[in-house]
């Protein structure tokens, strides 16, 4: 083998690493790039600076308000709070992005269940409202649920974690309700109530 025969396969391999090398640095910074663009939550608040939430399903409703570092109920009156679910509700609307916008206009707003809202949530601080946001209906494969938030026309597709923290804290306002013998709007007659 001749000289300029190796010395032509030392040119080849060079030029063929460097090129490689180019392809690889351009895959990367292509790859990087949707992890650089970080989706925002579905609502931008600092949790720890919300200071009182009303939270409505139907004609119940309860309201919050963070009392030395603790929420406390302050509608209806009597009642234990749920521990720190009600920090719940709010770390997942503040830190999970919405799914997928799925209208951008209030005239669909009926048909994904927020005509009247399922449910509504007003987290306020310092006695100012930060955001309303409501719940419509679960999505059609049940693993989302339809959110519209206040001063925003676009109806999202968030995931079901707040919506699920509500619930229970529904339940346990219920189930309270219902232990000290008060009877709540759409509660079936009790037997013996049936009896008098």
């Amino acid at each position: 083998m001749s000289w300029l025969r190796i010395l032509l396969y030392y040119v080849v391999a060079i030029a063929l690493s460097w090129h490689l090398t180019e392809v690889s640095t351009e895959r990367d910074a292509l790859s990087a790039q949707p992890a650089a663009t970080k989706q925002e939550p579905f609502l931008a608040v600092v949790p720890q600076r919300i200071d009182r939430v009303r939270m409505e399903e139907g004609e119940t409703a309860v309201q919050f308000e963070r009392r030395d570092g603790r929420w406390v109920i302050t509608e209806p009156e009597g009642l234990a709070p749920p521990g720190d679910v009600v920090d719940a509700v709010i770390e997942a609307f503040s830190s999970l992005p919405a799914i997928e916008i799925v209208s951008e206009g209030v005239e669909h707003e009926g048909q994904f269940g927020l005509v009247p809202p399922r449910s509504r949530i007003r987290l306020e601080q310092e006695g100012a409202v930060v955001s309303t946001i409501v719940l419509g209906e679960l999505s059609p494969t049940r693993t989302a649920v339809y959110a519209k938030k206040s001063g925003k026309d676009e109806v999202a597709l968030i995931g079901l974690n707040a919506k699920y923290y509500m619930d229970l804290i529904f339940e346990n306002v219920r189930r309270q309700r219902r232990s000290s013998g008060v009877q709540l709007p759409g509660d079936p007659v009790q037997e013996g109530a049936k009896q008098e």
